[in-house]
């Protein structure tokens, strides 16, 4: 299956370069080749948004074929390539511009592709400051919000404007199974945390290991959870996604299960035994760090 989901990347990746590389020539003129590179990054950079919107979306699918902690690794390095490819595409159209006609010429569907511009640079940014300058974790999760409208707007900016794109009918039409997957994705993350909602665990019990670590417990519906793997755990509003806090699962029965936590940042040193019979919304399970639950051989720790 991982090879799979590579080869369909790939394609993905080379039905435009394949529609751009029809009118290219390498004999062109420096400003019409300054033009046309800012055509394939401007491809490719929408392209790999679209991916950076999966990766981060914590579907199932992809968390069973790598782990959410690899395909954070991933997005992590494939965030500031697609950053600095869409960095390059204005900067080379600019300089096509500038040599033409001397001047930067504006239009509403330049604004919009300049306020996207700017909304994946907070995003990238934020990121890049995160342990400078100490964002919360919530803080955080709520930039993350800007990759979705900067999509939108992306979309938007590319439908109307692109030339490949509004000269090959087909790349038009996979540019729309882009958008509407992007729309399926938002739609599953609603349902899902509907299904959280109804489905709420109970503190149970918290036992204080030490000064600053502590033994939670919770029951609840079976998640069929494996020890090693970890959840999202939302103490409040589940609806605010941005409040889910990620927790290793130390311990796990049908029914019950116990995460340890060490007292690291703000919300960590805020657990205390008041929270007893205190309900909370539980994403997950995610991650393939754990004993598969048929072990054949012995295994050394």
């Amino acid at each position: 299956m991982k090879k799979i989901f590579w080869v369909i990347f790939v394609l993905v990746l080379a039905v435009p370069i394949y529609f751009w590389s029809q009118n290219f020539s390498i004999g062109l003129p420096f400003a019409f080749l300054a033009y046309s590179f800012s055509q394939i990054l401007a491809l490719i950079g929408f392209i790999l948004l679209f991916w950076q919107i999966v990766l981060t979306s914590r579907l199932k699918w992809i968390d069973r074929l790598f782990g959410l902690d690899k395909i954070t690794a991933i997005h992590r390095i494939s965030g500031m390539i697609t950053y600095v490819i869409i960095l390059l595409h204005p900067l080379s159209f600019y300089t096509f511009e500038i040599i033409q006609t001397g001047v930067i010429g504006l239009s509403l569907l330049k604004l919009v592709g300049t306020f996207a511009f700017i909304l994946i640079s907070i995003a990238v940014i934020t990121v890049l400051l995160y342990k400078i300058v100490q964002f919360s974790f919530e803080t955080w999760r709520k930039l993350h919000v800007v990759n979705y409208i900067a999509f939108f707007l992306v979309f938007y900016h590319s439908i109307n404007l692109g030339s490949n794109v509004t000269s090959y009918v087909f790349l038009r039409w996979l540019w729309y199974i882009f958008y509407g997957l992007v729309i399926l994705i938002i739609l599953s993350k609603i349902a899902k945390y509907q299904k959280i909602k109804n489905n709420p665990y109970t503190i149970t019990q918290i036992n204080k290991l030490n000064s600053d670590v502590v033994e939670i417990k919770f029951t609840g519906k079976s998640l069929n959870l494996i020890s090693g793997q970890f959840i999202f755990i939302n103490f409040g509003n589940y609806w605010k996604y941005w409040e889910y806090h990620p927790f290793t699962i130390s311990a796990a029965t049908e029914n019950e299960m116990t995460i340890t936590v060490k007292a690291v940042g703000d919300f960590t040193k805020s657990i205390n035994e008041a929270m007893v019979q205190k309900k909370v919304f539980i994403d997950g399970p995610y991650g393939k760090f754990c004993l598969p639950k048929a072990i054949k051989n012995k295994v050394v720790f």
